[in-house]
C-alpha cells in the first residue's frame, strides 16, 4: 500500500520529475483507503511536491451513479477540480486526450474491478496505456500506477471461454470471461501486449491498495449487493445473444437475472 511506504513509489517519481510529480487520478466512489478515506483526499494531502491536479472517471462518473452515456460535467465538492469524463456514446469520448495529459506527469489509477472481460475499467486502463505510450513516442514521460485491489469476485478461478472476437470497450484483450486477475495484473498484461499505433509505452506499476469489497460498495451503477457479482459472468456471456433482462432494476441484479434463466 502506498500509505503503508509512505508513499515512496510517488516520491521515487517525483524524483524522475525534478522534484513535482503533477497527478491525474482515474477513480469513482470505490477509490478508499483502509480507513475508508477517499484516494481523491489522500493524494491531494500528501504535499512533498506531489500535487493531484486532475481527475479522471470511467464509465457512472466519478459517484458510481449514473448508468448513462450522458455523465455531464462533474465537480468533486471536497477539491473543487474538474472530473474528464472517460466514458460517452462515442469511442473518442472513452480516451484521454493528449491535451487532458500534457501538463501531468503520472496517472494513478484506483478503481475496484469485478474480475470479468466485458467489465469496462479495465479498458479505459488500457486506453490510458495507449496514450502514455503516445504521449512518450513525443517526448511526454507519462507514468501508470495502478493502485491493485483484489477483483470482487475472487482470482482463484478462471472460467469461460477466452475471446476471439476484434477488440471492443466490452473485449479489450483475449481473456477467459472470468479472468482471475487483477487490475494491475491485467494492466501489466496489456502493457506487455497491446500498445495501440504508438509502439512500446511506459508499462504499468502495481501497489496493493485496500481491500473494500467487505464495504459493501457498488463498484459500478448497475451491480447490486457483492454476492451477486458472482454470477456477473453468465448474464455478461449472453449479452447481444439471445433476449433476457439482466435485472438492473432489482436489489440484486445479476443473481435474479440468473436465476431467471
Amino acid at each position: 500500500m502506498l500509505e503503508a511506504t509512505n508513499f515512496a513509489a510517488l516520491k521515487e517519481a517525483a524524483a524522475r520529475h525534478g522534484g513535482h510529480l503533477r497527478i491525474g487520478l482515474l477513480t469513482n466512489q470505490t477509490g478508499l483507503d483502509a480507513q475508508g478515506r477517499r484516494t481523491i483526499d489522500v493524494l491531494r494531502s500528501i504535499g512533498n511536491g506531489i500535487e493531484l491536479t486532475k481527475l479522471f472517471s470511467p464509465e457512472h462518473g466519478i459517484f458510481g451513479a449514473k448508468d448513462s452515456t450522458d455523465i455531464g460535467q462533474e465537480i468533486d465538492p471536497s477539491t473543487g477540480l474538474k472530473v474528464t469524463s472517460l466514458y460517452g456514446a462515442k469511442d473518442a469520448d472513452r480516451r484521454p486526450k493528449s491535451d487532458d495529459l500534457k501538463d501531468l506527469d503520472a496517472i494513478v489509477i484506483d478503481l475496484q474491478d469485478a474480475g470479468v472481460r466485458f467489465y469496462t475499467y479495465e479498458t479505459v486502463v488500457g486506453y490510458f496505456l495507449e496514450a502514455a505510450a503516445c504521449e512518450a513516442s513525443g517526448g511526454h514521460p507519462l507514468e501508470i500506477v495502478v493502485l491493485d485491489r483484489p477483483a470482487l469476485i475472487g482470482g482463484e478461478a478462471v472460467e469461460g471461454p477466452v475471446s476471439d472476437t476484434a477488440a471492443s470497450y466490452i473485449n479489450y484483450m483475449p481473456e477467459p470471461v472470468r479472468n482471475g486477475m487483477t487490475l494491475g495484473e491485467l494492466a501489466q498484461y496489456m502493457a506487455g501486449e497491446r500498445t495501440g499505433g504508438c509502439g512500446g509505452g511506459p508499462g504499468a506499476k502495481a501497489h496493493p491498495a485496500a481491500e473494500v469489497g467487505s464495504r459493501g460498495l457498488k463498484p459500478a451503477a448497475n451491480p447490486g449487493a457483492n454476492a451477486s457479482l458472482t454470477v456477473v459472468p453468465m448474464p455478461g456471456l449472453a449479452a447481444g445473444r439471445v433476449p433476457r433482462s439482466d435485472g438492473r432494476e432489482v436489489g440484486e441484479p445479476f443473481a435474479e437475472s440468473a436465476q431467471r434463466r
